[in-house]
């Protein structure tokens, strides 16, 4: 239980350091003016669906690198509050 923890945390920290990269870099900007569908741009305006997205995706990634399914299962849905907090 404290290592699928510890992975929450790891993912909330990734994605929180992602999403402020990307928002300070001004990649965010840009993939919103550059989008192609309405729904695209939505995603990439509202903040939980940018830190859902980037959750899941460093969770797949960390779960396929650790060959655990526990930390796709659980880490998206608990780390958005924490990288939020963040």
């Amino acid at each position: 239980m404290l290592d699928i923890i510890c992975w929450i945390a790891v993912v909330a920290l990734a994605a929180a350091f992602v999403l402020a990269a990307c928002s300070k870099s001004g990649v965010l900007n840009w993939a919103q003016m550059h989008a192609k569908s309405d729904i695209i741009y939505n995603a990439l305006c509202c903040n939980f669906c940018a830190t859902w997205w980037t959750c899941l995706l460093i969770a797949v990634v960390l779960a396929l690198c650790c060959w655990d399914y526990r930390i796709a299962l659980c880490a998206p849905m608990a780390s958005i509050v924490a990288v939020r907090l963040w």
